[in-house]
């Protein structure tokens, strides 16, 4: 891979020699790459399944970066298996299991690393990393075993299992970020917490629909998406429902669950399935120490962890407000008790006498 200035002059020139090192078979094919500011690059290269190609400042190979791991399937399984069985001649006879490489790789100005991969384990489809080459996002669909991105309904088109299949990605200074999906040439635009916020273009000859999509940038507040099939761009701009959602997200993601409820409720009168609004009333009211009320809105937006700090408010207010009635009571019961046993060991000793 070769760096040019603006004068067409070479200022960098980063090739193979070094990763025969790693492995004599690798195709060294850059692709996509990013630069830090300190001059560090990112490669990727559809050939090397060993992660991310990472060069110094000085464009000598370094290391190889948070590679993806080995789709979890049912042919590995039963390999794995095998595997524990067999000697280690036989064990080197057999196919290996590889994870699969990187497709595109994009540095956000917050210097997290968002890439997209296909054919990996669910959730890993687009990831965040951090400099240490951990995966930060935590999707809500795949803590529960569903999937994390893309098309959450499974669909098949001529016998054949239909996936979304993610080739670019763009995240931008709020921590939305927005994944290019090939296979109905649409767009999944989810919010930090990896919530869906909404899903645009696809497959067609109309305003706004693709050919075959390639790639995603923005501008502003608007989305550029390249056509290759068509060799055209598709401008899309927010509409007014957008904008209010990532005006009231403003507020969510700044932990001002008060100050945005009345914007939440607005977006839920458009659209009452927006999990995302229901959380966030939900944080409101227990901020609020609304527990009762924050329970019903955190069980609509599916949000365990909030839901369960609410119910143990709850607890404690329920218990703050009838335990001394509970008290009363159970002193009472006890003084009925002790006079009616009283009074039936007298009518028994009386009878007996």
């Amino acid at each position: 891979m070769i760096g040019v200035d603006e004068n067409k002059n070479v200022v960098r020139l980063m090739n193979d020699k070094d990763l025969i090192v790693v492995n004599e078979n690798i195709d060294f094919r850059p692709e996509k790459i990013v630069v830090t500011e300190d001059g560090i690059a990112y490669i990727v290269s559809s050939d090397i399944y060993q992660g991310i190609v990472c060069f110094d400042a000085d464009d000598g190979f370094t290391n190889f970066f948070a590679p993806n791991g080995v789709k979890v399937t049912i042919d590995v399984a039963i390999l794995n298996m095998w595997k524990n069985i067999f000697s280690d001649e036989q064990q080197e006879s057999m196919i290996k299991t590889l994870p699969s490489p990187y497709n595109n790789i994009y540095l956000s100005s917050d210097n997290l690393f968002y890439t997209t991969a296909a054919n990996v384990n669910e959730g890993d489809e687009i990831k965040c990393l951090n400099p240490l080459g951990i995966n930060i996002l935590r999707t809500p669909q795949h803590k529960s075993g569903g999937t994390a991105f893309g098309d959450l309904e499974v669909s098949y088109e001529n016998n054949e299992y239909v996936t979304s299949h993610f080739i670019d990605v763009h995240a931008d200074e709020s921590g939305i970020f927005a994944g290019l999906d090939v296979t109905r040439n649409r767009v999944f635009q989810y919010d930090r917490e990896c919530n869906l916020i909404c899903v645009f273009g696809g497959t067609g000859t109309q305003e706004g629909q693709f050919g075959k999509v390639a790639a995603i940038e923005k501008i502003g507040a608007q989305y550029i998406v390249l056509d290759n099939h068509r060799c055209s761009i598709t401008v899309f701009s927010p509409t007014t429902y957008e904008k209010e959602v990532l005006s009231a997200l403003e507020y969510y993601n700044k932990g001002l669950y008060s100050e945005s409820i009345g914007l939440w409720k607005n977006i839920l009168s458009k659209n009452c399935n927006f999990a995302v609004a229901y959380r966030s009333i939900g944080r409101a009211y227990l901020q609020e120490s609304k527990s009762k009320q924050a329970m019903e809105m955190l069980k609509k937006g599916e949000d365990k962890y909030f839901y369960s700090l609410a119910l143990k408010e709850y607890r404690k207010e329920f218990a703050r407000r009838y335990l001394p009635y509970f008290i009363v009571g159970i002193v009472l019961a006890a003084f009925i008790l002790y006079r009616l046993v009283k009074l039936i060991r007298k009518k028994l000793l009386d009878e007996g006498a």
